[in-house]
């Protein structure tokens, strides 16, 4: 049976990714994936995970729409490009989403993070391109948080089962 998520042309069996699973290395491998909320997305994110890179138990941070506020920059608010409101929301979700990555590392000991974005995003509705950026932002965010973590990111196809990741 082939794994409906999938990394390019990268095909994984259901029968290697149990095996994957059930090693002692990864009974007790932690990741951390910072989601959106949206359920159309979650199984497939969870599969894709724990099937391509091996993990054993998943810390999900959900939001709406994580990687436009992960994206938020100070200046965007000092030059008009951002509501006072928006950033107060914004930093607040930064903050929550440090403080839960903090107890994933400190407390499950995950060895590397996901940031996740989608098509039809209710809580970032710009296009690809956009969000592709925001992604991208979003992992320099993650970095500044000073975890040292491997950082990868994640695009949902508009299927709702087929997960890429981004470069």
């Amino acid at each position: 049976m082939l794994f409906t998520a999938i990394e390019s042309t990268h095909l994984k069996t259901q029968t290697n990714c149990e095996e994957c699973l059930m090693s002692d290395l990864n009974v007790e491998n932690f990741v951390v994936a910072i989601t959106c909320m949206d359920g159309r997305i979650q199984q497939a994110v969870l599969n894709f995970i724990k099937h391509r890179y091996g993990a054993g138990f998943i810390d999900l941070i959900t939001d709406i729409g994580p990687n436009r506020l992960l994206a938020v920059k100070k200046a965007d608010f000092r030059h008009g490009k951002k509501t006072f409101l928006d950033g107060i929301w914004a930093m607040f979700v930064i903050k929550s989403i440090r403080e839960r990555l903090k107890v994933s590392v400190h407390k499950h000991h995950a060895k590397m993070f996901f940031i996740v974005a989608h098509d039809h995003c209710a809580g970032n509705p710009a296009h690809k391109e956009e969000q592709l950026v925001h992604l991208r932002e979003a992992k320099k965010t993650v970095e500044s948080f000073g975890f040292r973590k491997e950082i990868i990111l994640l695009w949902v196809k508009n299927d709702w089962k087929t997960v890429e990741k981004v470069e």
